[in-house]
C-alpha cells in the first residue's frame, strides 16, 4: 500500500512515474479505496483533497488503468454517498464532487443517460441557501448545467413544479428554453 498524501505536492508525474504506477496500478487502487472510505467516516477536507489530487494526476488520458479505475470509483462513491452528504449538509464535499462531474464528462459511465446520477443529485437543488455564492448554490448551478447538457427536462420541470419561487427558477427556465431551441 502507498501513502497517497505524498502526491499532494506533485505538479505532475514524469513519464517513468506514469509507466511505473500504471504497471503497478494496484498500489494506487488499494490506497485510493481506503482514502474514499475514510472520507465517508471523517468528512475530512484533506482526505477529499488527496482524492482529487490523485484524480488530477492519473486521469491525464482515458486509456490508463488508474484513470479508468479512479473515474469509476469516484462515480460509484458519489452514487453511494451523496445522500449522506446532503443529509449532513457537507456543503464543501458536495460542491467539490459536483465540480468534478461538471468538469469531466468522462466520469459519467453513460453518455446522455445518467438518470441515476440525476436522481441522486436532484435533492441538492432543494437545499436551502440565501447566499448565491455559497458552495451549495454553485453546486446547484453546476447540476443545472449537467441536467441541461443531458437534455433532461424531467428534473427541470420537477423543480419548477415543486419550487415555483425557488432560488434557481430563472436558471432552470433558461435551461429549459435552451433545450427546447
Amino acid at each position: 500500500m502507498i501513502d497517497l498524501s505524498k502526491f499532494l505536492d506533485n505538479e505532475g508525474l514524469s513519464d517513468s512515474e506514469k509507466k511505473y504506477y500504471n504497471e503497478n496500478h494496484y498500489l494506487i487502487e488499494e490506497s485510493f479505496i481506503k482514502c474514499m472510505d475514510k472520507l465517508v467516516i471523517e468528512n475530512n477536507i484533506e482526505t477529499l483533497e488527496v482524492i482529487i489530487r490523485i484524480y488530477q494526476l492519473f486521469t491525464y488520458n482515458d486509456e490508463n488503468k488508474i484513470g479508468k479505475f479512479t473515474r469509476e470509483k469516484i462515480y460509484n462513491f458519489y452514487i453511494k454517498n451523496i445522500e449522506t452528504f446532503i443529509i449532513n449538509r457537507n456543503d464543501w464535499i458536495i460542491y467539490m464532487l459536483m465540480d468534478l462531474f461538471y468538469c469531466d464528462p468522462l466520469l459519467f459511465p453513460n453518455e446522455n443517460n445518467n438518470d441515476i446520477f440525476l436522481e441522486k443529485s436532484y435533492p441538492i437543488l432543494l437545499l436551502s441557501t440565501t447566499d448565491m455564492s455559497s458552495h451549495i448554490a454553485i453546486a446547484s448551478f453546476r447540476l443545472i448545467a449537467i441536467i441541461e447538457s443531458e437534455n433532461n427536462v424531467y428534473y427541470l420541470k420537477k423543480y419548477i413544479h415543486q419550487n415555483p419561487k425557488g432560488n434557481y427558477i430563472e436558471d432552470i427556465q433558461e435551461a429549459l428554453e435552451n433545450i427546447n431551441e
